[in-house]
């Protein structure tokens, strides 16, 4: 959360909107997800606190939200999980983007009103000879703030060649592109971290702050408790406000 927003004061009627998607019940069915799920669901939430969304994920990053507010958090179906084993459809893993049709599509229509390329005639365009061997990420910089756009030459090396290709250009690329690398305290998945995951209700933490920072409403450490918690949850497992202040949300936002 950026300290100069200007956050309102949480109100009755906020309680009555959270209350349209928030089922604190249907979250508890993410204690019984796969870990690589579980991965999934965290790092598609991941968007809802992005100070910039590359323009080819914005539609699925407000698909999802939607979602949510339709009350399904559930964002990841056991179908899109299937790709390690699919041997007819592209991974995409983390970090990087395959490029899909709707993509380019916005890429080439960006390139029109910069005029990089013309018609011609009526079946042809015409490349600004100039530009033509210069990088598209520095043409049209508003459509990669943060990415670059390559192709993988998957015949031209081994898995370990083409790893170490892209591992020691990674840094070259970040100072041209001014972006660092996010912090090594990131929640890393290992055990203690998938226990605190679950044991501090992070997936709906997530999304009641993804929430209430687009409703621009101050989403305090005890609300936050009253919201997550119930009287059907046993008393060793409730976390307090002050849990939550000094512990829970500051993981809450090292996993994003």
């Amino acid at each position: 959360m950026k300290s100069w927003v200007k956050m309102n004061s949480w109100t009755s009627e906020d309680t009555k909107a959270v209350k349209t998607w928030f089922d604190l019940d249907k979250y508890r069915e993410f204690e019984n997800i796969s870990i690589n799920m579980l991965y999934h669901e965290i790092w598609a939430r991941t968007y809802f606190f992005k100070p910039v969304i590359e323009e080819g994920m914005q539609k699925t990053v407000m698909k999802n939200y939607m979602q949510i507010l339709d009350g399904d958090p559930f964002l990841i179906k056991e179908k899109h999980l299937n790709y390690m084993d699919a041997e007819n459809k592209l991974y995409q893993p983390p970090y990087f983007f395959i490029t899909t049709v709707d993509r380019i599509a916005n890429i080439s229509f960006a390139c029109m009103r910069k005029a990089l390329f013309i018609r011609a005639n009526t079946e042809q365009y015409k490349i600004d000879s100039t530009i033509e061997n210069e990088y598209i990420s520095e043409k049209i910089p508003e459509q990669f703030p943060t990415t670059i756009m390559l192709e993988i030459d998957l015949a031209g090396g081994s898995d370990d060649e083409i790893a170490e290709a892209l591992r020691v250009s990674l840094p070259q690329w970040r100072k041209v592109k001014g972006v660092k690398p996010a912090p090594l305290d990131a929640v890393r998945f290992g055990y203690g971290a998938i226990k605190k995951l679950i044991s501090y209700r992070i997936i709906p933490m997530l999304d009641l702050l993804a929430w209430s920072e687009r409703k621009k409403v101050l989403l305090s450490d005890d609300r936050l408790s009253r919201l997550l918690y119930t009287d059907e949850d046993d008393d060793k497992a409730i976390r307090q406000g002050y849990h939550i202040r000094d512990a829970d949300r500051p993981f809450a936002m090292k996993t994003v």
